[in-house]
This record gives C-alpha cells, structure tokens and sequence, in this order.
C-alpha cells in the first residue's frame, strides 16, 4: 500500500511539473551524452536515449563515438558530466548524426533560446574505407547543424547552424531558433563548412546540450511599446480636417529614434504616378493581406541599421503610400545574407526593419500600423554562395499584415 501512495504521489507531481512549466522550456533526455565510452560500432551501436542517423544514410559507416578513453587519441576532458559526444565527417561526402524524440514539440512560428558547448579534437585518428592499414587526421574545422523534423533523422527545417569549430576548449555557443511547423524531433549532426568545393575529414565534439525555452522573437512588440495590443488604436490622424489633401512632401533629415513623436498629426500625402514609382507592387488599389514587397533602392553602411541619405526617396514612397492608405497596417521585415552566425544576422536585421519603421513613425505614421521584425538569415531569395546572391538576401520587405485597420 505504501508503494501504490508513493507512485500516486510521484505521477501527482509529474502531472502538476508539466501542468505548470506547459510548453515554455523543453527538455531533451541525456542531453550530456552520458554513456559507457566506446567506440561507435556494430558491436556497440548505440548511444542512450539518442536514435543514430547513419543506417538510413550511410550504411556503410559507423556510428558516432563517447568519449573520453583515449579513443582515436582523443583526450579532451568532458565539459560536463562524465562523458562527451565525437562526431566526424568523412572525405566521401559522409557525416555522422543523432536523433531524439521531444515530449513536448517544438510549436510554430515560436521563439526558442538554446545553447549547446562545443570544441574539436586537435587530433582525431580513424581508419577509413581508402586507408584500412593507417590512420587518417580529421582535424579539418566542422560546424554543428541543428534541424527539427516530423520524423527521426528527418530534416524539415535547419533551425541552428554554429560556425566552423576550430578551437580546442569548450565554448558555449547560443542560439535563437523560429520553426515553421510543429517538430517532435531534433536532430544533432556535423557537417561541413560551406561553401566548400570538397567533402573532407573533419571532427567536432558536443557536451551539454541546454532546454529549448521559450522567448518573444525579435520586433514582435510593435513599435509603440506602450500601447497595448488588444486596445482600440488611437484616432486616425488622416482623418482629421486636411487643408491640402496632395502635397508633395519634403525629406527631413532622420530623427534620431528617442526625439520622435509616437503619433504626429500630419497632412494625409498623396502617391506618386505609377511611371515615377520606385516599388510599382504598392499600390493602394491592388495589395492583398499577406502580400509580401521587396523595398528597393533601400541602402545600408555595411554592419549598420543607418539608411543611407540615397534611400530616402523610397521611404518617403512608402510614407506617402500608407498616408494615402489609412487603414493598411505592414510589418517591416529585415534580412541579411547567410555568412555571419545568427545572433548578429538576428541582431543587424531587427535594427533595420526597426530603423526603417521609426523613421515612418518619426513622419507621423500611426504606431499602431507599424509592425518590425528581424528574420536574421532564415528566409534566403538567393544562394549565400555568390555575392550577388548574398547582396539579394540582405534586403527589407514589407508585409502587409491588414487592410482593415
């Protein structure tokens, strides 16, 4: 009887931990890679609690390592708990990764912080299928890659990639992710550092793995951060009396973003004619919900959020189109190419869209139709491979959000 009250009492607390922590942290199960050491076998293919990506990918090889016992000569001590994972990549276009079942899935279009401790093996010596009487160095710098997916091993959406691992000590690496669907599975995976002309020999060890947990993603508080989201926006200032209903507005010299009024009573502008317009797809007369612009002519110093004098003409173009068009409400969105690590793509992007959308606010653009949001380098047009394509994925979009207010 003492048993049954002790398993009721233990299911109790569960229930009530889950009730209340809900969906905002998620844990993974062994995150450390606590195990025997061994070396990643036929014999010994398994690692606990983790599913090994390589029989449905590469079944000629094997499986990934748990370190240390001076495998392969490697000696780095773990960062935390007992033991550490060793994933290689492999010359003939090979790598080695891991797969975990969440209990609690990652949910859409949320905002998740994790971090993970990464290092490599300054040395790293494995046989290979070309060299089965020597060793092999792999020792080329790898990055780790991080995917959610609806299945073990499935790789729906890159949601994390580090940058080449080239140091021997542990450093914690932290990262920001935002799925697009609903994933149960993570997957855990070296890969090369891209772009690279070859496949190569190259190691990375992983150790302590953080919860997911849940936070607000970049720009989503609108621009006026006192004004609750869920309360009637002020009244429109395009509609008060107009004396000139079409001026043609001058370009004042940007106001920095502390000295800008939250809501100016200003002149409604008119648009320009469709010959002279910079961004002809927005028009009043043909926008839809949804429909996402690409802003041209829009230029930033490199690493700033401070438009360039040049770009003045098209954001005087998207004042005058959402004084013509009271009722639209947009989100500024920022994009950058795909080379820096994603806090400073997340960082650079948000600061551009919140830059662009200020400075409408500053013309006496409501707050409340102004929405800013930093995508960082999730959402590439174009292949981070060249340079015109790196210079088309760093760009800014408006979406419009509503058309009725």
């Amino acid at each position: 009887m003492k048993t049954y009250h002790l398993i009721a009492i233990l299911t109790l607390f569960a229930v009530l931990t889950t009730s209340l922590t809900g969906q905002d942290t998620i844990y993974l199960t062994n995150p450390s890679f606590e195990d025997i050491p061994h070396q990643g076998s036929s014999d010994y293919p398994y690692i606990r609690d983790w599913t090994d990506c390589g029989p449905m990918r590469f079944p000629r090889e094997t499986p990934p390592d748990i370190h240390p016992r001076n495998f392969w000569d490697v000696t780095a001590r773990p960062f935390h708990g007992s033991t550490y994972l060793g994933l290689v990549a492999r010359y003939n276009e090979t790598y080695e990764g891991l797969s975990q079942r969440l209990d609690v899935p990652l949910e859409a279009d949320k905002c998740y912080n994790f971090s993970v401790h990464l290092a490599m093996s300054e040395v790293y010596l494995s046989s290979t299928h070309r060299s089965s009487n020597s060793k092999e160095s792999f020792t080329t710098p790898c990055v780790l890659r991080v995917y959610g997916g609806t299945g073990y091993c499935n790789e729906t959406q890159l949601l994390a990639e580090s940058p080449p691992i080239d140091h021997t000590d542990w450093r914690q690496y932290d990262f920001m992710i935002n799925p697009k669907g609903e994933y149960r599975y993570i997957t855990v995976e070296i890969f090369y550092n891209t772009p690279s002309l070859f496949a190569y020999n190259g190691n990375l060890l992983v150790d302590n793995i953080s919860p997911f947990v849940i936070t607000p993603c970049p720009g989503e508080e609108i621009l006026a951060a006192t004004a609750p989201v869920n309360t009637p926006p002020p009244p429109n200032p395009y509609k008060e009396t107009v004396q000139d209903p079409d001026p043609e507005p001058t370009a004042p010299a940007v106001i920095a973003p502390e000295s800008r009024p939250a809501v100016a009573t200003v002149e409604k502008p008119s648009e320009v004619s469709a010959d002279m317009k910079i961004l002809k797809d927005l028009d009043g007369s043909k926008i839809k919900a949804g429909q996402v612009i690409q802003v041209e002519q829009l230029y930033f110093p490199q690493d700033s959020a401070n438009f360039e004098e040049t770009s003045l003409s098209v954001l005087d173009e998207i004042y005058r189109f959402l004084g013509a068009n009271p009722e639209v409400i947009v989100e500024i969105g920022g994009h950058t190419n795909g080379l820096p690590e994603h806090a400073y793509c997340d960082r650079l992007s948000t600061e551009r869209a919140q830059s662009v959308a200020e400075y409408l606010a500053g013309r006496g653009i409501s707050p409340y139709r102004l929405k800013y949001k930093g995508y960082g380098k999730r959402n590439p047009i174009a292949s981070n491979k060249t340079r015109h394509g790196r210079s088309l994925n760093q760009r800014v979009e408006i979406k419009i959000l509503s058309l009725e207010g």
